[in-house]
């Protein structure tokens, strides 16, 4: 995550956080979603991943866009297109 400024907390669950971020290299924005590991409860965890798999292969105007996504101790991280002014739910 030491690659992306966060800039605004767009939503917050229990199991998760949505952030505003920009790419320090490229200044371009996106959204992050932060699953916290240690609240996933394994069926809606995989029910997350199977969306995630789901998103990486589709490639639509009306569909959000994958960027990458990694693990760290505490979370797992998905990059995708910001969306200004759009709700996103994962």
């Amino acid at each position: 995550m030491e690659n992306y400024e966060i800039v605004e907390l767009l939503e917050q669950s229990t199991r998760s956080r949505l952030y505003q971020v920009i790419n320090k290299t490229t200044n371009k924005e996106y959204a992050m979603k932060a699953i916290d590991k240690s609240k996933a409860v394994s069926k809606l965890y995989n029910k997350d991943l199977n969306v995630f798999k789901t998103i990486c292969k589709v490639q639509h105007s009306n569909i959000i866009k994958y960027e990458k996504s990694f693990n760290n101790d505490k979370d797992f991280v998905i990059i995708m297109e910001y969306c200004k002014g759009k709700c996103l739910v994962i």
